[in-house]
């Protein structure tokens, strides 16, 4: 489900991003960090997350799940690569 994945990356983003700030992080510390841009590896939910000074789209890609019902579990199709000339 995209809400899912959406709030699991947003709240693993927020996460990493604050823990790179050290013992006293502050908004402003915050600010200034992720504006000069950052990944964040979201362990195969979604492909990468890119942000940079200039980009703050994030997500850009997608592939296709099914579920098995005999392995009880969901599986993608190929790569997030395979589909990137699919989309704008």
């Amino acid at each position: 489900d995209v809400n899912y994945v959406g709030g699991w990356v947003v709240g693993q983003m927020v996460a990493e991003s604050i823990a790179k700030l050290g013992t006293e992080p502050t908004r402003q510390k915050l600010v200034e960090s992720m504006s000069k841009g950052f990944v964040v590896d979201t362990r195969g939910i979604s492909p990468p997350l890119k942000y940079t000074p200039d980009d703050h789209y994030g997500p850009a890609l997608a592939r296709p799940y099914r579920y098995d019902y005999q392995s009880r579990k969901f599986k993608s199709y190929g790569n997030y690569a395979d589909y990137q000339k699919y989309l704008k």
